[in-house]
């Protein structure tokens, strides 16, 4: 996870790049950035609720004893 800069010029920007999760153009002064075999770029915002439904559905498998151990 990488915190990007839009004013930047090199791989650390994310001048006119779309949020993974509501796929609106990020304009905001910064954003974060997953990087793998692409990159996955997110207001911050957006990342929160991300992180906030992925933590809610581990929790959930947790709870039902889907989880693998």
């Amino acid at each position: 996870m990488s915190i990007t800069h839009f004013k930047q010029k090199d791989i650390f920007s994310h001048r006119d790049e779309e949020c993974f999760y509501c796929l609106k153009e990020i304009t905001d002064k910064r954003a974060l950035c997953w990087r793998g075999i692409g990159h996955i770029y997110l207001h911050p915002k957006c990342f929160i609720e991300l992180t906030t439904r992925l933590f809610r559905d581990y929790h959930e498998m947790q709870i039902t004893g889907e989880r693998d151990e």
